[in-house]
């Protein structure tokens, strides 16, 4: 296998046929054992899943003390994901995620736990992917988040909420990581007591070598998750939960105390981060005219 990423040294390689697969040591036996070397299509088949980005699959296993794995499936979305499908081009996205979350949890992000990697060999470079991660006990992605819960709940906890998550974003940032697929759906959070914050799906991300991001990658990414706000009130008008004052109260947590570039660079990206998406918000609300699927989910949930 050809890859230019220099895997973690915690990580070892299997072969079995024409699978490959990238195993934690720590976690090597017992996954070996009870569920990625049996991983098959009857076992996806069987097991029950939840919606994110793609369908995932939760399968409990024992010897981790009840703690279930998280199964993605790797695909492609867009246009390239109608022709392609699921078969990728060389292994790098999924060891791309796998390199990116470790190095971002030593760098202190808080991100899913990478257990290993199944890569299902076809032909030359041509291969389907899954990534197994350690489930995050009781956390739920903000769109799940805020469509189970009440308008008189979210209130109540909103303004603590945009504050953790603000900071979970600035930490990734002063990091050095720039998430690419930085939406809604890729940040959990789990209350209990104080709300903490993942952010996960780091396939696409990329980790600078010195130091924190830019302030121009700072501002493109906050404005990829503005986008993501939008789409997520042109789905959900009804809601009305997230509002123009919430939105600037995430960019002064953000920046908080600190000194982070100057003063005017910011008044305009929440210039832009309030008013901006125009031509995103035509095209979502022409989807909802014509009746296609916003969302990945949706989609996944209307072929059940």
């Amino acid at each position: 296998m050809s890859t230019d990423l220099n895997v973690p040294k915690q990580f070892s390689v299997t072969q079995k046929g024409s699978d490959t697969f990238f195993l934690k040591e720590k976690y090597k036996y017992p996954v070996l054992r009870q569920i990625i070397m049996d991983f098959s299509a009857e076992v996806r088949g069987e097991q029950s899943a939840f919606l994110g980005r793609g369908a995932c699959l939760a399968i409990p296993v024992s010897e981790l003390k009840d703690r279930r794995l998280i199964v993605r499936h790797y695909s492609h979305g867009g246009l390239w994901g109608r022709l392609a499908d699921d078969i990728l081009c060389g292994h790098n996205r999924p060891l791309n995620e796998l390199v990116n979350a470790e190095k971002a949890t030593q760098r202190g992000m808080d991100t899913a736990e990478v257990v290993a990697l199944r890569f299902r060999n076809l032909l030359g470079p041509l291969c389907r992917a899954d990534i197994f991660t350690l489930e995050i006990s009781g956390a739920e992605d903000l769109i799940v988040y805020l469509c189970n819960r009440t308008a008189v709940e979210i209130c109540s906890q909103k303004r603590v909420l945009i504050r953790h998550i603000a900071q979970a974003v600035r930490r990734m940032h002063d990091a050095g990581v720039y998430h690419a697929d930085l939406h809604l759906k890729n940040i959990l959070v789990k209350r209990d007591g104080t709300p903490k914050v993942y952010i996960i799906d780091l396939d696409k991300s990329k980790l600078s070598t010195d130091g924190g991001l830019t302030i121009e990658q700072r501002m493109d990414n906050i404005l990829r998750l503005g986008r993501s706000v939008e789409k997520f009130s042109e789905w959900r008008p009804d809601l009305k939960l997230i509002t123009r004052t919430d939105r600037l109260r995430f960019l002064m947590e953000y920046v908080g105390a600190g000194t982070l570039g100057e003063a005017n660079d910011w008044k305009t990206l929440a210039r832009k981060y309030t008013t901006h998406y125009a031509a995103h918000k035509l095209w979502w609300r022409l989807l909802r005219a014509v009746g296609l699927a916003m969302y990945s989910f949706e989609r996944q949930q209307r072929q059940k």
